[in-house]
């Protein structure tokens, strides 16, 4: 998916219940709000190479990603202490597995 033009991610995933894809290529360094992850069955590896893919980019700073119930593993690690402390982002999730 091209999201590279896409301005308002803010509910598109919210209660997705089925959803479970890999995200982290995707281009987030113009949007202004972050997919609500809320209530997907995102696998911890699907989750793992969202934090790494997006950390790998040059987001914006002070995000927020709500992603309540998902949980990353060790592999991710670095990658959220990247968004959270580089970006000043908060993430919202379960924690480590």
């Amino acid at each position: 998916w091209d999201v590279s033009n896409v301005r308002n991610m803010l509910s598109m995933f919210t209660n997705a219940a089925s959803f479970n894809q890999k995200l982290g290529n995707w281009d987030i360094n113009q949007a202004p709000h972050l997919p609500d992850m809320t209530g997907t069955n995102l696998s911890s590896d699907n989750y793992d190479q969202l934090l790494i893919g997006w950390s790998n980019q040059t987001p914006q700073h002070n995000k927020t990603l709500k992603a309540g119930g998902l949980k990353y593993s060790s592999n991710a690690i670095d990658a959220r202490n990247t968004l959270i402390n580089d970006y000043g982002w908060t993430i919202v999730d379960e924690g480590l597995l």
